[in-house]
Formats: C-alpha cells, structure tokens, sequence
C-alpha cells in the first residue's frame, strides 16, 4: 500500500506514509480526503522516508491545494519527514512554494521533533486546549 493515512480526531491530526511506489494521485487523493472529511485545520505529518515526489509532480500537488485553500481556507501545520538531504531540500523548495497555503510547514528527520512541533503549534492555535 503506497500511502497509509491516519486520523486522530483528539489531537487534531492526520498522519500519512508513504511507501513505492508511491504517486502524486496518491498525494491528491490525501489532500482531497483530508477537505472532505473536515479535517483540512487539523496538523498533518507526513512521513516521507520511503518514498517523495518528483518536482513536477510537486507542482502539480500544490496546484491542487490552491483549489482547496480557495474553498477552505489555508490548511493547519504540515510537518514533512525525510531523511535523505536531496529530499529534504527539495522539501524546503516545495515549503517555500506552498507557504501561503498552509499556517505554518516544516521539514524534519524524524517523526518525534515532527510530533512535538505539531503538539506545540497546535496548542498555541486559539481555541485549543492546552
């Protein structure tokens, strides 16, 4: 299975991982599940270590989260997950460019400094109970 997606209605949070061969259709599909669910403010990690998209495909991807920020407002905190540096700089790269569709992103080595950064943003989000 190229995309294991979780969700964590308690702590406000969607986790994904990704394994070969995972495509962007997969990511697409997330993202849309994610609207129409409700769940488009909750935090998302997504683990990326086994398996990222291409630049293009990127581009794609975020052509698809406009539509959905259009619609929904911006997305809560993302937290990706990579190991390798040419992934995490292309995460960077792709950070950058979907910045104003997301309250805040940020690219990670492990899944636990992932997880504390979420816990700590979403408990800083008003409304939310600490």
């Amino acid at each position: 299975m190229p995309l294991s997606y979780s969700r964590d209605d308690e702590a406000r949070r969607i986790r994904l991982s990704v394994s070969p061969p995972f495509t962007k259709d997969d990511a697409i599909k997330a993202v849309y599940r994610q609207a129409a669910e409700g769940t488009w403010q909750y935090g998302a990690l997504v683990d990326l270590r086994r398996g990222i998209l291409d630049s293009s495909a990127l581009s794609e991807l975020i052509a698809h989260i406009r539509e959905l920020v259009a619609v929904h407002g911006a997305r809560g905190p993302l937290a990706l997950v990579a190991w390798e540096t040419a992934a995490t700089k292309q995460l960077r790269a792709f950070a950058g460019d979907a910045r104003l569709l997301a309250d805040d992103i940020a690219v990670f080595r492990n899944t636990n400094d992932a997880e504390r950064w979420l816990d700590r943003w979403m408990s800083s989000e008003p409304g939310a109970s600490a």
